[in-house]
């Protein structure tokens, strides 16, 4: 994943956790691990990285950079300076240090650059190394059987007589700098070194040059420009990083999870055979198509769900859930020529589908066993009325779910409607009268009979004989 990343601040990160995996010997700390982690985090940082950071990420911090370079790259003052960065976890302080670090203007000022995270349990050793790994990109084997004393002696040898910027990211008290500020020689060359925190007062407590350049919060329209900006990147090498990662994924299940849109990144995943998806607008595109593979598909959405006509290139799709709405399918190019690569043969199940889709749609699914309807299914006159599933003679279970309020009782339908082999029935909110009921009695194999809310009015349900 980090192939075409081969600059500076990642052949860094890369060097300290070699360096860290490299100490078999030492007992693998709680410490160590959070230190590893949050390595992990800024090169997980880089990858996402937009090529045009600075015009992404520092929305409304211009005139920080502006000021930080003009601090870092002053020449009238010649001692060592330590300068700040304070703020709010969050709030982009690594993001401005990393932009100032690499900063073209920084990189001709100084003559070598390093950079290190400190987090709150750090190791002096592994920052030493750390620090170390940036100036030298092959690290031999003796540099990590040395002492703490030593690696600081030679991080002092090699500071020495240098024009240096050292970024010490995330430093939560002045610990850390108390333990490393002897390694830093002060040659009056103009040498400076960035801190950042979240503690404003680590300015006071280090001594720095003057006090910590704290960032604001971002207003609500700059937040909401780094966010437009910010996401198709994401999405873009989001895809990549799936094209990768996983590839081999068969099952994904995030119903549980809530968003925005039918993610298009999902779409890349062509060896699916199980996909379940929450999405305030759960339409899938056109390219669900790709999912060839798919088996099982549940679609969780606050809006009705229109699927495209490339539904029908799902030839191994067995069930298709859509459990809210009044739902619809596109109708294929032409519906008169069916061929085994535009129908749906395999489809057991299918709900909940508006009658408006079903012109059309069972004869292509020979197959369906399960069938629930959602939508208009009363006719002006008040009678029962959706399309005819006759044709599908494996037919087991069918749900009727209507969504038009009727001004009166309703009446059933002719039960030739209803193919033979149904042996599940579920009303809800037909409104019928209870002495339609009879009707359903001619249905042969008819075993489960569910009347759900306001299935039927009316308030004694007489039975007879049959």
């Amino acid at each position: 994943m980090m192939i075409g990343y081969e600059n500076e601040e990642v052949q860094g990160l890369l060097k300290e956790i070699e360096g860290m995996a490299a100490n078999t010997w030492r007992e693998f700390s709680i410490e160590l691990r959070d230190k590893m982690l949050k390595i992990i985090e800024e090169l997980c940082d880089i990858i996402y990285r937009s090529s045009v950071e600075g015009e992404e990420v520092f929305v409304g911090f211009d005139d920080d950079v502006e000021a930080l370079l003009d601090q870092l790259t002053q020449t009238s003052i010649k001692q060592l300076q330590v300068i700040s960065i304070a703020g709010m976890d969050g709030i982009g302080k690594t993001t401005l240090s990393r932009k100032l670090y690499n900063d073209a203007l920084i990189q001709y000022h100084f003559d070598i650059r390093a950079w290190t995270c400190v987090s709150q349990t750090y190791i002096k050793r592994d920052l030493l190394i750390g620090i170390l790994s940036s100036f030298i990109y092959d690290l031999k084997e003796e540099i990590y059987k040395m002492s703490d004393e030593q690696l600081g002696e030679k991080l002092y040898r090699l500071l020495k007589g240098q024009k240096y910027l050292v970024v010490l990211d995330d430093i939560w008290d002045c610990k850390a700098w108390n333990d490393l500020q002897i390694y830093f020689p002060d040659d009056k060359v103009g040498s400076q070194v960035l801190l950042t925190s979240r503690d404003i007062d680590v300015s006071l407590h280090v001594r720095a040059a003057r006090p910590a350049h704290i960032l604001r919060l971002r207003t609500a329209n700059e937040s909401w420009n780094i966010f437009q900006k910010k996401l198709g990147k994401i999405l873009e090498e989001g895809a990549l990083v799936l094209s990768e990662a996983y590839k081999s994924l068969r099952i994904l299940d995030v119903e549980s999870i809530h968003m925005s849109l039918f993610p298009s990144l999902v779409m890349q995943l062509g060896n699916l055979r199980y996909l379940a998806i929450q999405a305030h607008d759960g339409s899938p595109q056109a390219s669900i198509s790709k999912l060839v593979n798919l088996q099982m598909l549940i679609i969780l959405s606050r809006k009705n769900v229109a699927l495209p006509k490339t539904i029908s290139h799902l030839v191994n799709l067995r069930h298709l859930c859509i459990k809210s709405g009044e739902n619809l399918i596109e109708e294929p190019y032409s519906i008169q020529v069916s061929t085994k690569n535009d129908e749906l043969g395999s489809l057991q199940t299918l709900s909940q589908i508006s009658p408006k889709s079903c012109q059309n749609l069972f004869s292509r699914t020979p197959n369906l066993k399960n069938l629930g309807l959602c939508g208009p299914l009363i006719s002006y006159q008040g009678d029962l009325e959706f399309p005819s599933t006759n044709s599908l003679k494996k037919l087991q279970k069918l749900k009727l779910l209507n969504t038009v309020t009727y001004r009166g009782p309703t009446r059933s339908c002719n039960p030739i409607m209803f193919p033979e082999m149904l042996k599940q029935l579920t009303l809800s909110n037909i409104g019928m009268e209870w002495e339609e009921m009879w009707s359903f009695s001619l249905l042969p194999n008819l075993e489960v009979l569910k009347l759900k809310f306001n299935a039927c009015i009316g308030e004694r349900w007489e039975t007879g004989d049959a």
